[in-house]
């Protein structure tokens, strides 16, 4: 499995951090499953979610995988808060999955001790 990690840290091509005139940002808040755990770069669903729109020919998107295993939505929220200013997205996706809400409140426990 081929795993590339940008200029920014995350999962993908490198990302150029001012947006071109005209294209839709979208950031993909997740856990394994965003980031693509067990898949090539072109096969993760943010990857694959891109090619879509694109092919679809009904603008330019730029979709960004800010997927990182084990994360629960409290850590997707501190990644977000410390990256949305330098990304500008225009949508933001969090992906959210029952062992998410399980490591949330594993961290919660260990955060209070």
């Amino acid at each position: 499995v081929g795993i590339r990690i940008n200029n920014i840290g995350f999962r993908g091509e490198d990302v150029n951090l001012e947006k071109e005139p005209g294209v839709s940002r979208i950031v993909m808040l997740g856990d394994s499953f965003t980031f693509g755990a067990g898949v090539n770069d072109d096969e993760t669903f943010p990857a694959v979610l891109e090619e879509m729109l694109l092919a679809s020919g009904t603008g330019k998107f730029e979709v960004l995988n800010l997927g990182v295993e084990s994360y629960s939505p409290i850590l997707e929220y501190i990644l977000l808060k410390r990256n949305i200013d330098r990304l500008d997205p225009d949508i933001v996706v969090m992906n959210l999955d029952m062992s998410d809400i399980m490591n949330e409140f594993v961290y919660r426990k260990q955060a209070s001790l």
